[in-house]
């Protein structure tokens, strides 16, 4: 609650195939980068299930875009680029 007793308002949060995520669209310009942020310390070949879906109905090439994550390593992998919290400077723009 706020000073005055009103209630705080909440970041709302947007389904992607069903899911809900947390997610950002970075815009440069003509460019869309999307970047879905996950908590978990382990990664998981699911964090990129929303991004892929988000891919196919902006028809963005499946290597555009980024999972951030809380653990350690950042890396490519097949489903396309995890990034560290720590190393989120890696990502250009």
């Amino acid at each position: 609650m706020r000073a005055g007793g009103q209630p705080q308002a909440r970041q709302p949060r947007m389904p992607f195939g069903g899911r809900f995520g947390d997610w950002h669209l970075r815009v440069d310009g003509e460019e869309l980068t999307p970047l879905e942020i996950k908590s978990g310390k382990t990664m998981s070949a699911s964090y990129f299930d929303n991004l892929k879906y988000w891919r196919e109905l902006a028809g963005l090439p499946a290597d555009q875009g980024y999972v951030v994550y809380g653990g350690e390593q950042s890396m490519q992998t097949s489903a396309g680029a995890i990034v560290s919290w720590r190393h989120i400077d890696r990502i250009p723009g």
